[in-house]
């Protein structure tokens, strides 16, 4: 698509990319983190502008104020471009969309204290540094299990080609870091199979 940014009435630039998205600080470390933009501390009173896949590799992510009045207008493309709001509701636009911050705010979500977006990303780091050190075998069998969905042990063996002792200690490497918990299975209390707790 092709559009063009103004804020509070000034042109900031005309793109062509595959869209843009304009942040709280709550939505930062989503789509836009994904998208190249900065994680925002929840407190400030600020959006972000994040343009995706640009043609123009200035159009770098730009902050600002939550007071302002952000339009992307001129809009065109080939195909319809729709707005997204949390990636659930979709509206279709034609030409011009304007965002401010909504008055008054609504408090619909309480958030515990440690969950702020720098908290996520510090998890989120940790997580990827466990990754890095952890052995190649128990890394397979981890994305195995993400894509697959849970398995007994005699599936995982033959899934990925590993000997069962090879098998039996890298799950138990997961368990014991807790990225994967063991239950017994519902068609043969025999069988004990295996799924993720948590990868984030």
């Amino acid at each position: 698509m092709e559009y063009i940014l103004r804020v509070n009435g000034e042109e900031v630039w005309h793109d062509s990319s595959d869209g843009v998205i304009i942040s709280t600080p709550t939505g930062s470390s989503a789509y836009s983190l994904s998208a190249g933009g900065p994680v925002i501390f929840q407190a400030s009173n600020v959006f972000g502008i994040i343009s995706v896949n640009s043609l123009d590799i200035t159009r770098r992510p730009i902050i600002v104020s939550d007071n302002s009045i952000i339009e992307i207008d001129e809009i065109s493309s080939r195909l319809h471009c729709d707005v997204v709001l949390d990636g659930i509701d979709r509206f279709k636009i034609n030409n011009k969309l304007e965002a401010t911050k909504f008055s008054p705010p609504a408090r619909i979500i309480r958030m515990k204290s440690d969950s702020t977006a720098i908290s996520a990303l510090a998890n989120k780091v940790k997580l990827a540094e466990e990754l890095l050190s952890m052995p190649p075998s128990s890394k397979l069998l981890l994305k195995i299990l993400e894509y697959e969905g849970s398995m007994t042990q005699k599936e995982l063996a033959s899934k990925t080609l590993l000997p069962d002792r090879t098998v039996r200690l890298a799950m138990k490497h997961l368990m014991d870091k807790g990225y994967v918990k063991r239950k017994v299975s519902m068609q043969d209390a025999r069988q004990k199979i295996y799924e993720i707790t948590k990868l984030d």
